[in-house]
């Protein structure tokens, strides 16, 4: 028989954290509620609801996820520096590991370089693209997963 209800939240769905607390109720039907203020919009929330009987056994619910943020895979950040001549460094900061390809085009969509195909790792990586036998001009770098595509324009300036 339930004695009191405890409701935890995580935002990484690991380190839970007492956030509400109350007494049971002997009306087996009755319907209780919480509202969670601190949640903003773009978070993700895990919660769950601990039973403490009276006996001082206690059981938890299952987990729920509540919230809409995606995670994004990976994100291409801008080259630097920008313009260069003639090294520039790409870098690429995975938030989750993946397959990835990271290349380089002319203007008109000439293949000039493939600095990456392979597993990254999550973290940040950096590719350094010489463009010493190159003719200055604008120049793009891609980055593509299974799941995404993401194209910058860098400029070679000599």
């Amino acid at each position: 028989v339930a004695k009191e209800f405890i409701l935890e939240k995580s935002t990484n769905n690991n380190s839970f954290q007492n956030i509400y607390k109350t007494f049971a109720d002997d009306d087996p039907l009755k319907i209780y509620y919480y509202t969670d203020d601190l949640v903003t919009s773009n978070e993700v929330a895990f919660y769950r609801l601990k039973q403490v009987n009276k006996d001082g056994s206690s059981v938890y619910s299952a987990e729920i996820k509540i919230g809409n943020k995606s995670v994004e895979e990976f994100k291409l950040k801008q080259n630097y520096p920008n313009p260069f001549n003639p090294i520039t460094s790409i870098y690429v900061d995975v938030a989750v590991g993946s397959e990835l390809e990271v290349n380089v085009y002319d203007l008109v969509g000439n293949s000039i370089a493939q600095l990456y195909k392979g597993y990254l790792p999550e973290g940040l990586h950096t590719f350094e693209f010489n463009g010493s036998s190159l003719p200055s001009g604008i120049y793009f770098y891609e980055a593509i997963s299974p799941k995404a595509h993401v194209v910058k324009k860098m400029i070679l300036a000599k």
